[in-house]
């Protein structure tokens, strides 16, 4: 699967309701250095409001045809 398969799958998933996040042993790692951690949160947060903002780009470009 590449990136663009993955991010419409991820799409679909965010359109469908919560989304669940199950941390791996490396982010779980990363929670007990502090600016890890920090770093990781503000890199989720940028990442879901980057998605969410395309989500609705692309519902307004759909609603516009």
């Amino acid at each position: 699967m590449n990136d663009k398969d993955l991010l419409d799958e991820l799409k679909e998933r965010i359109k469908e309701g919560p989304v669940l996040f199950t941390p791996d042993e490396d982010w779980v790692d990363q929670l007990n250095d502090v600016e890890s951690s920090k770093k990781a949160i503000r890199d989720a947060a940028d990442s879901y409001d980057q998605i969410i903002n395309k989500l609705n780009d692309d519902e307004k470009s759909e609603e516009s045809i």
